[in-house]
């Protein structure tokens, strides 16, 4: 008995020993995005350790021990498997797609009723894992949708009408600043600004009329600038430089491009000229018709019933169809407002927004400009009968939005 339970004991060392020397069998992998050795995306890999701490995977090619983070390989525990799907991603291993708009989404399932796990950037550089057998009908639009990876590590699927596929050997073929020149002399650019407010859903009418813009036309070889700080047209007989920074001969405008958003325009023979930023705009004329639109509908509703409004308190306020204004016994104003009586005209304009919490609680903003040189900003609801407005400080509006109501607004209620 005592032999048995020798060689019991002996024989659970021995089992501990080989559990602890022998190395785990973890799976295997499809290489999905290498960023530094892209000639491996697709290769199939013995996973030899995972380090669950770090979220990584270790992997032995060409007898380098290599670390990736998890969400690079797709695992399989069986090898079969795995080359499973090694084949099917062989069509994609050198696939990639940029983002055409920003906000295309990135859904959990290919439906377009999905939920969003991410949503893209314009520009913004993604890989391609996979895509549906078949083109599906969104909208009035028919396309793939494609299985793909951030560089973030972030996966699901993404509908291909607004992508665009590329593969990255034949990037590489192409003559370094080919791509930046083409961008450059395929579209309009305007000031970043612009953008910004479009982004946010305002437009500023005044600002967009400055007509600001960045423009190459290749057939007349001549480049048009109109800046904050400068204008001019110029000639130049090449395009050089690379993916990064184009110089365009015979002139001073050297074009930087840092990201797929925007391009920073320097004027070299200007002292101290740190660059101003300019981004694509698919139709500002389009974007304009459709506020100056928005912006006549909420002065032919205020007006409808009578341009003329009064109280005791507040004054007479008349409103023309020119957009001019005339604002007697307006002492209700002073001093916060307005410095004296004296500021009684001016003209009236609709171009204030607001912020999503006050959308709901007012019909439009209000921008009286006293012809003496000061602004006065209100929002506003009316009816058929009144007027009622509510005075905004000038530190509460930031870039042509209202961003909160004072604490203690000065309310106005006049009647028609």
């Amino acid at each position: 008995m005592k032999k048995i339970v020798i060689g019991l004991l002996a024989s659970c060392v021995l089992i501990s020993f080989i559990l602890l020397v022998a190395p785990e069998r973890i799976g295997y992998g499809v290489v999905l995005w290498d960023f530094q050795a892209p000639q491996n995306n697709g290769l199939l890999v013995k996973i030899k350790q995972e380090s669950k701490l770090r979220n990584k995977y270790i992997v032995q090619i060409d007898g380098e021990r290599i670390e990736y983070e998890k969400w690079q390989l797709h695992f399989e525990k069986r090898k079969r498997d795995a080359e499973n799907f090694r084949e099917s991603y062989r069509p994609f291993t050198d696939t990639f797609a940029t983002a055409k708009r920003d906000r295309h989404a990135v859904r959990a399932e290919a439906d377009a009723f999905g939920s969003v796990l991410y949503t893209l950037r314009e520009g913004e550089e993604i890989k391609i894992i996979g895509r549906t057998e078949e083109t599906v009908t969104v909208g009035s639009t028919q396309n793939y949708w494609y299985r793909i990876l951030t560089e973030t590590g972030t996966g699901g699927w993404s509908y291909g009408h607004n992508l665009e596929l590329f593969r990255a050997s034949e990037a590489e073929k192409r003559d370094p600043h080919q791509a930046a020149a083409e961008r450059l002399t395929s579209t309009v650019f305007y000031p970043s600004e612009y953008k910004e407010y479009i982004t946010n859903g305002i437009y500023d009418l005044e600002l967009f009329a400055k007509n600001y813009f960045f423009k190459v036309d290749p057939q007349k070889k001549a480049l048009t600038v109109r800046s904050k700080l400068y204008s001019g047209v110029f000639s130049y007989s090449g395009i050089e430089g690379d993916r990064k920074t184009v110089s365009f001969t015979d002139t001073p405008i050297q074009v930087n491009l840092p990201n797929s958003n925007e391009i920073l325009i320097i004027n070299t023979s200007l002292k101290n000229d740190y660059g101003q930023f300019f981004s694509p705009i698919p139709d500002l004329t389009k974007i304009i018709e459709t506020e100056q639109n928005r912006q006549n509908g909420l002065f032919e509703n205020l007006i409808a019933y009578g341009n003329s409004f009064s109280s005791i308190n507040s004054g007479r306020l008349t409103i023309t169809e020119d957009k001019e204004f005339v604002w007697t016994r307006n002492r209700i104003l002073i001093p916060d407002y307005i410095p004296s009586p004296d500021f009684t005209d001016g003209t009236v304009s609709f171009n204030l927004f607001m912020s999503s919490d006050l959308n709901d609680v007012y019909t439009g903003g209000l921008v009286f400009r006293f012809s003496q040189g000061k602004t006065v900003y209100a929002l506003y609801n009316a009816d058929e009968n009144n007027l009622e407005l509510t005075m905004i400080p000038d530190y509460l509006v930031e870039k042509n939005t209202v961003i909160r109501q004072p604490n203690a607004p000065l309310k106005l209620y006049l009647s028609r």
